[in-house]
C-alpha cells in the first residue's frame, strides 16, 4: 500500500510544528551573531591594514572613515541572506541533497 505524499507531509508537519518557532529563534541568533561577527572582523581589519599603512609610510585616516566603512559593512552583512531560505514556511525551496 502506497503513502501518499500529502499524508507524509501532514506527519511530518504534526511532528515537527512544536519545534518550529524554536529553530526560528535559534537561526535567527546564529545569523545575529555571524553578522555582527563579520562587521567587527571587517573593521578590525581594515583598522589593522591602517595600523600597517601608517607604520610604514604615516597613512592617517579620519574616524568618519571608519563609521562610514561601519555602515556599508553592517548593511553589505545584513543583505546577504544566503542559509536562511529553508526557514520560510511558504518557500518552495529546493532542498539540498
Amino acid at each position: 500500500m502506497a503513502t501518499s505524499g500529502e499524508h507524509v507531509a501532514q506527519a511530518v508537519d504534526e511532528v515537527l510544528e512544536p519545534a518550529w518557532p524554536d529553530e526560528c529563534r535559534r537561526a535567527l541568533r546564529r545569523w545575529s551573531y555571524a553578522t555582527i561577527g563579520r562587521v567587527t572582523g571587517g573593521l578590525l581589519g581594515l583598522w589593522a591594514l591602517e595600523f600597517v599603512m601608517h607604520l610604514m609610510v604615516g597613512l592617517t585616516l579620519p574616524w568618519i572613515f571608519y563609521g562610514f566603512m561601519g555602515v556599508m559593512m553592517t548593511s553589505a552583512a545584513f543583505s546577504q541572506e544566503e542559509g536562511r531560505g529553508h526557514l520560510r514556511r511558504d518557500s518552495g525551496a529546493p532542498r539540498r541533497r
